[in-house]
Formats: structure tokens, C-alpha cells, sequence
């Protein structure tokens, strides 16, 4: 403990190196080798001089050397690094007496350290699946750490980017290096689970010819899409077999519940409709004899 000897008073903390963060209580020990009625004064050296600590005096016992203490002292929060002083203001005996007070020289000066702003974004509600940065631009010298309310999640990053499935508590602690000062804040990212659906095209592969239907479960009210080629509309899904393509599509089924949005995709084959021709090349004939069909293409038809 350090503290500087006065006119038979001495000052001393229980602050390591005498040094502080903002907030931080501590104690001040007053040792005296004469009765006398006092009053703690601080300086916080920001222009407004000498301010009194304890609003009621404390008079010292009869018995010399005496020591009082002041429990959990408490200093207005700084935003820059400060030099607190302390003093005594006193008078010789039972009672304090402004008219014959005296003031001893400066007997402890403390060093009172900022905290960092710990700095985090403000609470957002996402989709599951979206990415969200969580906190701000680093600061040289301070170093970051992050956790979770749920799972291992940690980072070092002062402005990381998360994607949480459920909704999740994000804290973070700056802490200055050159002090050791550090701060705490959190940031609340709800998460809101995306709607599902189906699609299928049961009956494929279709040949092309009439209609394919859509059979579609969950999230109603979605657009169906796919590559050129397919004609399929965007409201039903039904596909127009004769005027498609042949081969095989994906169909995509986009669809919303008015918060977030999602898809779903089926698979269609169409196949090509098989051809041939015939002909009776040596019509017209007479009514006798057998006429004979020339075939060509897809065989095995009646």
C-alpha cells in the first residue's frame, strides 16, 4: 500500500500500483498520531478544485496512532485516464471547527483508468441462414473476445460475423492492454425459422403430350420457375408437356410466409414422343389382290 505522510497523518489504499479502473471501489486507510475531526477531500483534478467525500465529519478516537478506514469508495466514471488526490481536512480535537481547520498536503494520489466501450451492434432479428456482423471497428492496442448464450461459439474479432440457427445472446469483453481495464456488452440476434415446402411431378417422366401437375405441401402461394425450354406456369406449376422441350428440368418453387423466404426444387423428365410414317405407294388399286404398307420409324404399332 502507498500513500504519503502528512502533518501526522498518512494516506494509504488497498489499489494495487495505485491504479484504478472506472467503477472500480476501493478502500482508503487514515492513520493519525493525534485526536482530530476530519473530512476526506478529492480532487479530480478536472477544475472543480476540492470536493468533500464524507458529508459527515469522523472524529478520531482518544488513543494514538489511531486508524479509520473509508470502505468501498466510489469516483464519478472518467472517460480518459485521471489523477484523483486526496487530502485531509481537519481540526485538533472532539469537534470539527471550520475557523481553526487546516488541510494537510496532498497524502495519496490514485490513477483512475477508463473502461473501453466495448462496443456491439444493436439487437436485429434475422432469417436463419443470413450472416449479420455483431460489433465495430477495432481499436489499436485493446484486444476482443467473444461467447455465446448457447453452443462453444467464441471469436476474437472485434466486428465478427455470425449466421446462428436459433436465437442467440452475443457478449463481448474489450479490454484495454495497457491498463487491463476491461468492459462487457451484449447484443440479441433472434432467429426466425424459415417456412418449408414441397414439390413433386409424380407421374415423371412424362411423354409430351397434355399436362403435368404439381402436387405441392406446406407454405402455400409460392411461384414455380425453371430453364428455358420448359413451359410451366409460374402460379400452378403445371407444365405444358406438348410445348416443352423434351429432356430433364429442375423446377424450383419459391415461397414466403410474409418474414422469410425459402425454396424447394423437384425433378421433371419429358420424353420425346416416338414417329413413324407409312404409306401405300401404289394407290389407288383395284378391288383385288393384297396392298402392302410401307413402314417406316417406331416399330411394333398396330
Amino acid at each position: 500500500m502507498l500513500g504519503f505522510q502528512g502533518w501526522g497523518q498518512t494516506l494509504t489504499t488497498n489499489v494495487v500500483g495505485n491504479a484504478i479502473c472506472s467503477g472500480d471501489n476501493f478502500n482508503v486507510i487514515m492513520q493519525y498520531n493525534q485526536r482530530i475531526t476530519f473530512y476526506l477531500e478529492f480532487n479530480l483534478n478536472d477544475g472543480n478544485g476540492w470536493q468533500i467525500y464524507n458529508t459527515v465529519p469522523t472524529t478520531s478516537p482518544l488513543s494514538n496512532p489511531s486508524v479509520s478506514t473509508f470502505y468501498g469508495i466510489s469516483m464519478p466514471a472518467v472517460i480518459i485516464t485521471t489523477i484523483i488526490d486526496f487530502r485531509i481536512r481537519y481540526s485538533i480535537g472532539g469537534a470539527y471547527n471550520s475557523g481553526s481547520s487546516f488541510t494537510t498536503a496532498i497524502l495519496l494520489t490514485i490513477t483512475d483508468n477508463p473502461l473501453p466501450a466495448a462496443t456491439v451492434a444493436s439487437n436485429n432479428t434475422i432469417c436463419n441462414g443470413v450472416s449479420i456482423n455483431i460489433g465495430s471497428l477495432a481499436i489499436s492496442g485493446n484486444t476482443y473476445s467473444w461467447s455465446s448464450s448457447a453452443g462453444s461459439y467464441s471469436s476474437t474479432s472485434s466486428n465478427p460475423t455470425v449466421s446462428p440457427s436459433i436465437t442467440q445472446t452475443y457478449t463481448l469483453t474489450e479490454t484495454i492492454t495497457a491498463s487491463g481495464c476491461f468492459n462487457s456488452n451484449s447484443i440479441i440476434i433472434n432467429v426466425n425459422q424459415l417456412p418449408t415446402a414441397n414439390i413433386s411431378y409424380a407421374a415423371s417422366p412424362y411423354c409430351a403430350t397434355g399436362t403435368a401437375t404439381a402436387t405441392q405441401t406446406g407454405q402455400a402461394g409460392g411461384t414455380y420457375s425453371s430453364t428455358a425450354g420448359l413451359s410451366i406456369s409460374s402460379s400452378t406449376g403445371a407444365i405444358n408437356l406438348g410445348a416443352s422441350t423434351a429432356g430433364t428440368y429442375t423446377v424450383t418453387y419459391s415461397f414466403s410466409n410474409g418474414t422469410c423466404s425459402n425454396t424447394t426444387t423437384a425433378s421433371v423428365t419429358i420424353n420425346a414422343l416416338p414417329t413413324a410414317s407409312i404409306s401405300y405407294a401404289a394407290s389407288p388399286y383395284c378391288a383385288t389382290g393384297t396392298a402392302t404398307a410401307t413402314q417406316t420409324g417406331q416399330a411394333g404399332g398396330t
